[in-house]
Order: structure tokens, then C-alpha cells, then sequence
């Protein structure tokens, strides 16, 4: 569910839509930020305010600050950054599941993914990474997740992770089909006015 909602990943592809098609302008560097920065934003307003694509956007707009400033581009000190001014906002959300939910996910990807991919690639060349890499991408966020799951629910279904790992592995497929129709429906309800 966290790979189906509005994450990091929808982000990263719609910045990288956009930042495409600005590279034939010959924009300066800062301009580059400040688009890709207001972008992040509107984005984030045009696919629903909550916690969850809060996270992502600010983790968005850091990824943006690191990448144009040459800085090496650390998930966990983004994760971390984007949680903390997410409680300075709004100190309840602590106690928010889906805070929970979507923070735990991705410090497990930043924590673990890399590993589950080495290990991945070590077991088996044959399989392709694409499929390793959704595998890895699956595993890693739901590490953390089935703790809060079980307390919150008293139950745990492996079903879930089966279907979160299958997902995965048709990560792009899916992430590329709900960015297009997010645009397509702006764009239709913009010319509907």
C-alpha cells in the first residue's frame, strides 16, 4: 500500500518529467532548484495534503538541494530531516499511523535496501535485476512495517508481504501508469474550466 500511495518514487519521476524537459533551456543551476523545489510543491497540494506525500515532498525538496550542491544524497539524513519538520508542524502526527506507516518504510529502505540487493545479486544472477531490485525494494520497507502492523492490528496476514513483494516487482510499470493519469486527470480537469 505504501508503493501505491503518493511516495518518494512518484516524486523522483515527476521532478525527472519535468527537469527533462527544462534541460533543452539553458537555465541556470539556481533556477533549476527553485523550479524543481515549487514543482515538488504544487505536486504535492495536486496529489492530496497528508503525511504520507508531506514526507515525500520534503524528502524531494532535499534530494534536490543535495543533488544541484553536489552533496552526496544520504536517504536516512533525508528521511530523518523530513520527519523532524514534519513534527515541529504538527507534534500529533507522532501518534498517526500513517506517520508511522510511511516513515518505518522508508528507513527500512534506507537502512536495508542496499544489503537485500547484495544478497539478491549474490543467490541468483539469472533473475533480472529489475525483479531483484522490486524484491530488495519490497523486503526493505516492509521490515519495519509488520512491527507497527502486528501492534496496531493484532494480526499479521504473510499474504501481505507476498502481494507487497509481486507489486514490487512491477514497481515502475506502476509508478510510471499512476504519474500519467495524475497528469492526465490535472490536465482534463484544467481544460474542463
Amino acid at each position: 500500500s505504501h508503493m501505491l500511495s503518493v511516495s518518494g518514487s512518484h516524486f523522483a519521476l515527476a521532478i525527472g518529467f519535468v527537469l527533462f524537459l527544462l534541460r533543452s533551456f539553458d537555465l541556470r543551476r539556481s533556477s533549476l532548484i527553485v523550479v524543481s523545489i515549487v514543482f515538488s510543491v504544487c505536486f504535492y497540494y495536486l496529489t492530496g495534503i497528508n503525511v504520507a506525500t508531506l514526507r515525500a515532498c520534503l524528502m524531494a525538496c532535499g534530494t534536490q538541494l543535495m543533488y544541484f550542491s553536489n552533496r552526496r544524497i544520504d536517504l536516512l539524513s533525508l528521511v530523518s530531516g523530513a520527519g523532524i519538520l514534519t513534527l515541529l508542524a504538527e507534534p500529533m502526527n507522532a501518534i498517526s499511523l500513517s506517520f508511522q506507516l510511511s516513515f518505518a518504510a522508508v528507513i527500512g529502505i534506507a537502512l536495508y535496501y542496499v544489503q537485500f540487493v547484495r544478497s539478491a545479486q549474490s543467490v541468483s544472477k539469472y533473475i533480472p535485476s529489475w525483479v531483484r531490485d522490486g524484491f530488495a525494494l519490497g523486503l526493505s520497507a516492509q521490515l519495519l512495517t509488520i512491527p507497527i502492523t502486528i501492534v496496531t492490528f493484532n494480526s499479521f496476514s504473510p499474504l501481505s508481504v507476498f502481494s507487497t513483494l509481486f507489486t514490487t516487482a512491477l514497481f515502475e510499470v506502476v509508478i510510471v501508469a499512476g504519474v500519467l493519469f495524475a497528469l492526465i486527470s490535472f490536465v482534463s480537469t484544467t481544460l474542463s474550466f
